[in-house]
């Protein structure tokens, strides 16, 4: 199937996350992977560690419809694939 891509901030509001994340959810549930990404602009890359903390989240949240792989930092970008559990 093919690959989402959802985009999030690490100041983003919680009701917005939680949009976010019934957007992967159903993603997920078609059998799609989702590519969970977020991007920092100037001083924000400061904040990194904010940013792996949210995708620690997003993981939590969707540990039981997704395995996820790890975080890869590319420049100002900061993105972690989530591949969805083979069900019996």
């Amino acid at each position: 199937k093919d690959m989402k891509e959802v985009k999030i901030s690490h100041r983003m509001a919680s009701h917005d996350y939680e949009v976010r994340i019934r957007a992967i959810t159903k993603f997920l549930l078609a059998g799609h992977s989702v590519k969970c990404m977020m991007q920092f602009k100037g001083r924000e890359r400061q904040f990194v560690h904010l940013g792996n903390e949210k995708l620690q989240k997003v993981a939590v949240n969707i540990s039981l419809i997704a395995k996820p792989e790890n975080a890869k930092s590319d420049g100002n970008r900061l993105s972690m694939i989530f591949n969805p559990v083979q069900r019996k």
